[in-house]
């Protein structure tokens, strides 16, 4: 990954960047004040916006029982809880993430990270980049928790400061901490990147066993907690897309 890379313009209605891997956040609710987000991967095609979600849902079970999905969609921007899209790496391609998001074992218990209470969404985002880390399959321009530190900077600037800009096409968002007093169209120029540098994690348990969701029309999981309590309230999570 190239140290100069071209400065970051964030835009607020299009995924620009062909064959890219996207952290999205989408908004669940707000709980004594702090903002809880589904997490997804998207993984764009030749035709941005195009591509593919990858995610942990617990769509027609029972709160928390999560499984993998994966489909093709035409647009993250078109759900309406969508936060942010945030590039995280080049895409290796969908057979490669696909390949990956069935070595994470979503819910057993044993192979839930040791600072995890649960398995959420975000726990397995996290899994799924670990794995084609170690790989060498992607590169991270930071360790995993700080990443997602900033991912959930990200989402909260856009939640608090209501800025349109919601979609970065590259990564500068996570080469520097975001967080500060205005979020605003220039405000990647103020960021350096970072020497190129691996990050390697943990090594996982494998398990290659993957049965593909048949594509057809979504009406949104129920609401996954991303931290703390588990949530049995209603449904204000449609991922839309």
């Amino acid at each position: 990954m190239s140290s100069k890379a071209s400065r970051v313009v964030p835009v607020a209605g299009a995924i620009t960047v062909p064959r890219s891997l996207y952290i999205t956040l989408q908004y669940l609710r707000t709980e004594n004040g702090e903002h809880k987000f589904h997490w997804a991967l998207h993984a764009t095609s030749d035709v941005p916006p195009a591509g593919f979600v990858l995610h942990a849902t617990d769509a027609g079970r029972q709160p928390l029982d999560l499984y993998l999905e994966v489909r093709p969609v035409r647009d993250p921007r078109r759900s309406q809880t969508l936060v942010v899209a945030l590039k995280i790496a080049d895409s290796p391609g969908i057979d490669v993430l696909d390949k990956a998001a069935a070595t994470v074992r979503l819910m057993e218990p044993r192979s839930l990270p040791p600072s995890e209470r649960r398995w959420t969404c975000r726990v397995w985002v996290k899994e799924v980049l670990t794995v084609l880390a170690k790989n060498r399959q992607i590169r991270l321009m930071s360790n995993l928790d700080e990443i997602e530190r900033r991912c959930v900077t990200m989402a909260n600037l856009h939640m608090d400061f209501k800025s349109e800009e919601r979609i970065y096409n590259d990564l500068r968002w996570v080469a520097k901490d975001p967080s500060g007093p205005r979020l605003g169209s220039n405000y990647g120029s103020r960021f350096e990147l970072p020497a190129e540098r691996y990050f390697g994690p943990k090594p996982m348990v494998t398990d290659p066993k993957y049965v593909e969701l048949p594509a057809g029309p979504y009406y949104g999981p129920k609401p996954m907690v991303t931290d703390k309590e588990p949530y049995y309230g209603p449904k204000p999570m449609d991922i839309g897309y």
